[in-house]
């Protein structure tokens, strides 16, 4: 089995690829966001994750957590799933904080051997990004969200290059959807996944919110915070070394 991580900001573009997955993953074979979603968001979620017993805080055993994602993943290999699919975003749910994300080092010990760990990286220009969450109003205040996505990206970058191996591919949201078929080779390889299905996906996609349409105000605000030199923390995220190769 494939476990296929989508890791982005929120804003990055997680609704554009389910889009493009949909036909792909509609497959009998193919799994989005299972049983397992909800055992990791209370095991990485700070009110679940820990209880309290007098007066001290205790962290759920890992063992535990293995042990449940091992009988969900069983169950599904038995079935004959062969890829599953999470794209939860960095951060998830609300109040939106440094312990409520992914922890993609955390979900390389915690899958069992026979599942295969590989991971999406989903990157947007992060003055779109955090306009996004604005726009949803996942908050009203414009440098708290960009503090939000400038911590995630910079957290998102080091896990990947630090704790995966290299096994790990990038997306960037503009260059993808300026030319989509360019990619859908590369992209069906390392999803292993049929790219006629990828093509059939391309006619879910909507024109994204262009960069141009945000209030000038808060668009001064975000280009002034995401400079190109913060921008090389997380420079891993959009380096062509990584990007998943077009043709």
């Amino acid at each position: 089995m494939t476990f296929l991580f989508v890791a982005g900001v929120e804003g990055a573009g997680h609704d554009m690829l389910r889009a493009v997955l949909k036909e792909a993953f509609d497959q009998p074979t193919m799994l989005v966001g299972g049983d397992w979603r909800k055992p990791l968001v209370n095991y990485w979620e700070v009110r679940s994750r820990y209880q309290q017993e007098f007066g001290v805080f205790r962290q759920k055993n890992r063992s535990d957590i293995q042990h449940e994602l091992g009988s969900i993943l069983n169950h599904y290999r038995k079935m004959g799933i062969t890829h599953l699919l999470e794209d939860m975003s960095f951060p998830f749910y609300q109040p939106r904080n440094a312990i409520r994300r992914p922890d993609l080092l955390d979900l390389t010990r915690l899958l069992p051997d026979y599942v295969r760990f590989k991971v999406l990286v989903l990157y947007r220009n992060p003055v779109s990004a955090a306009y996004s969450g604005v726009r949803r109003k996942f908050t009203k205040n414009v440098y708290e969200q960009a503090r939000i996505v400038e911590d995630n990206l910079i957290y998102i970058d080091r896990q990947i290059t630090v704790g995966l191996n290299g096994n790990f591919r990038s997306l960037v949201f503009e260059d993808f959807l300026r030319e989509p078929r360019a990619f859908l080779t590369g992209l069906a390889e390392w999803l292993e996944v049929d790219e006629v299905l990828l093509e059939k996906g391309l006619t879910n996609l909507r024109e994204p919110f262009a960069i141009e349409n945000i209030p000038t105000k808060i668009r001064d605000v975000l280009t002034g915070i995401f400079t190109f030199e913060r921008a090389r923390m997380w420079e891993n995220l959009y380096s062509s070394k990584y990007q998943i190769s077009r043709t």
